[in-house]
């Protein structure tokens, strides 16, 4: 494990006790984080006017940026960006990869060919279905195939047992 010697406490200590900083060139702060800690409380007990204004316009930007965000999110650029955004990081898949393969499906449910119904939140788009051990995407399903699917644990032999039942029941 690397190590580093803190230049306020002299003493050496691993390099996971130190913050993280980019322009450093071991991308580590020179004092260790207790020192540094300590420091800024000292700091904020000698300056306490300097601390209150500081921490007020954190609060401030904190919640400018949070009512900017939300008030992007809820329009249509920021609804398909987002959507993006969840798509890449839980199928590897972009906006347009899905868009791809809702025109090749014809805009409707791989399995039963209907189209979104859009009667509720879950029912607004097509759900990506994929292998959930290997990440493979199989294709677009609606909310209540992709459900059925899932409650039969993705395994062929339940889903085909399923089948067979409700056609010999019928």
């Amino acid at each position: 494990m690397d190590q580093k010697c803190c230049t306020k406490c002299k003493t050496i200590k691993p390099l996971d006790q130190f913050y993280r900083r980019k322009r450093a060139k071991d991308g580590r702060t020179s004092e260790c984080a207790e020192c540094r800690n300590a420091a800024v409380k000292q700091w904020r007990i000698d300056n306490p006017e300097r601390a209150k204004k500081i921490e007020h316009n954190r609060a401030r930007d904190y919640s400018k940026e949070i009512s900017r965000t939300k008030a992007y999110r809820a329009t249509p650029e920021g609804k398909r960006r987002m959507r993006g955004y969840r798509l890449k990081a839980e199928y590897g898949i972009s906006l347009e990869q899905y868009e791809d393969l809702l025109d090749e499906q014809g805009g409707v449910c791989a399995i039963c060919k209907r189209p979104p119904s859009g009667e509720n939140h879950a029912n607004t788009y097509l759900h990506v279905d994929h292998d959930h051990v290997s990440g493979h995407v199989r294709g677009l399903l609606c909310h209540p195939c992709n459900t059925a699917i899932g409650l039969l644990g993705d395994d062929p032999e339940r889903i085909q047992a399923a089948a067979s039942y409700v056609h010999h029941r019928s």
